[in-house]
């Protein structure tokens, strides 16, 4: 204590001192945090991204799924016709790849971007 029951100079500079210790650990773990959540942040839109990114190829390869299959129905449409013998193995050979293309568009159909 010093002069009239008062804090002393010396007194003061140590809690000073301690207050400021304090003060600095407290704003070294605030920071830690802040980059810590800035980690995350940061994570979390490249995982975003790649959401996106993955979102864009699944509706690129439903079109590209959708477009192969039109096109196999089309050939398959013409071969049938084209059978004009009615021989058995082309058009057992036209319904197993007929078969093949529905399970390939009901297995696209699944999958929703």
């Amino acid at each position: 204590m010093g002069l009239f029951g008062l804090e002393s100079e010396s007194d003061a500079a140590n809690r000073y001192a301690v207050l400021t210790s304090q003060l600095s650990a407290l704003t070294k773990a605030v920071g830690a945090i802040a980059g810590s959540q800035s980690i995350q942040i940061d994570t979390l839109r490249k995982i975003m991204t790649d959401i996106t990114d993955l979102t864009a190829a699944v509706t690129a390869l439903q079109a590209a799924s959708a477009a192969a299959a039109s096109a196999i129905e089309m050939e398959l449409a013409k071969i049938a016709a084209a059978n004009t013998g009615n021989d058995p193995a082309i058009a057992a050979a036209v319904t197993s790849i007929q078969g093949v293309t529905a399970a390939l568009t009901a297995e696209a159909a699944k999958v929703t971007p």
